[in-house]
């Protein structure tokens, strides 16, 4: 293992009805004194020979000792430990025939047993490590139940498998629109209850879409869906609100958070459609300038969840990306603010990002390798 230490870093930022809680005011401040430290470790894949940035979709194994990247160029799915920070195995999936995989990974659920739920375009599926497909999805095709909506949804959007293998979660909707809600999968009965997202709905203000003949592009903020530890969160980089949805309990609900430094949400408003791609640019830009709040993080050694947010991204004349203000914020595992600060240090985030002992890690290459980049906190 080699620990190489970046003086500065060119990152990514990743951006992404039930009963209301908020939280109360915390009288400590954890994060008063925060000190933060950027290092890289770089993952050892021996005579291994592959695009080190191709990686896309990514989940955890059930002990947090390994992580599985989808690899865009396969399909493959990459499996590397995070003990030894090294290339355990590649596994290799086919793209014809009855074990077909999706050519492009477009989300990866990491599932009891180290099967793995493969979901793109066209084709998703659960597949055993040697390549196997043990069960069809056919999520695209399949007549759901208890879908009362009109219409062509994505249905796949943010798709994420359960362990149990039966039950599944997307936040769907039509192409460039809007999303209808968290949709909740019953794969064995083909039915779907959809649950309605409110607090959500203000992110489709701040989202610009450029329309071409049968296609476009869109940017600005996006509703999406993560695991954490045994629930799922749908949140917004528009705003501090998230939903916590619990599978076990069929329970959605509504956190609110009662941050000091920071303002709740976005503001203001901004076309959401225009004539250009350059005019796309120019108010996806004007959206960044604004409060963006990221995913949640279980820290299990401190048994504390962590959360970024950032605005006012410089540029160089060039349009090269410089970093940004970079808030840190902690809470209590009830989702009460625990700490807020404004980081001294922190300019940028990672890339497809996880926690481990209570470390921030994200996806960089090195030379011609991948490598971990690793955010510590001291406080």
């Amino acid at each position: 293992m080699k620990n190489l230490l970046i003086p500065s870093l060119v990152l990514f930022f990743f951006s992404c009805g039930g009963n209301s809680e908020s939280d109360s005011n915390s009288k400590i401040n954890l994060l008063e004194n925060l000190q933060t430290s950027i290092d890289t470790v770089l993952i050892s894949v021996g005579d291994e020979i592959f695009n080190p940035g191709a990686y896309y979709a990514y989940d955890l194994s059930e002990d947090g000792k390994r992580i599985f990247y989808g690899y865009s160029e396969g399909p493959e799915v990459h499996e590397i430990s995070l003990e030894d920070y090294a290339l355990i195995a590649r596994h290799k999936f086919s793209t014809d025939g009855p074990d077909r995989a999706p050519s492009f990974i477009n989300y990866l659920s990491v599932l009891t047993g180290d099967d793995f739920a493969l979901i793109g375009y066209g084709t998703q599926g659960i597949y055993s490590k040697n390549g196997k497909k043990i069960q069809s999805l056919d999520i695209e095709k399949t007549d759901w139940k208890g879908l009362e909506i009109e219409g062509n949804l994505n249905l796949i959007q943010n798709l994420r498998v359960l362990p149990d293998k039966n039950r599944a979660v997307s936040t769907p909707s039509p192409f460039a629109r809007p999303v209808e809600g968290l949709a909740v999968f019953d794969l064995e009965n083909e039915s779907i209850k959809l649950h309605k997202l409110p607090a959500l709905e203000i992110t489709n203000k701040f989202n610009v879409t450029f329309r071409q003949e049968n296609g476009g592009s869109s940017s600005g903020d996006f509703i999406d869906l993560q695991k954490l530890r045994d629930d799922f969160v749908i949140y917004s980089a528009s705003t501090s609100d998230i939903y916590l949805y619990q599978p076990d309990l069929d329970s959605l609900r509504l956190i609110t958070f009662d941050h000091k430094l920071v303002p709740k949400q976005k503001t203001g408003d901004f076309p959401t459609e225009v004539d250009s791609n350059e005019r796309r640019m120019e108010v996806s830009n004007e959206i960044r300038k604004q409060i963006s709040f990221s995913r949640l993080f279980w820290d299990e050694s401190r048994n504390i969840y962590w959360r970024f947010a950032m605005q006012n991204p410089r540029y160089t004349e060039e349009r090269r990306y410089l970093g940004s203000e970079v808030f840190v914020f902690t809470y209590d595992q009830d989702f009460k603010l625990t700490g807020e600060t404004l980081s001294e240090n922190l300019t940028m985030l990672t890339n497809l990002p996880f926690m481990k002992d209570g470390k921030l890690y994200g996806l960089t290459v090195l030379k011609e390798d991948p490598a971990f980049v690793v955010i510590s906190f001291n406080f």
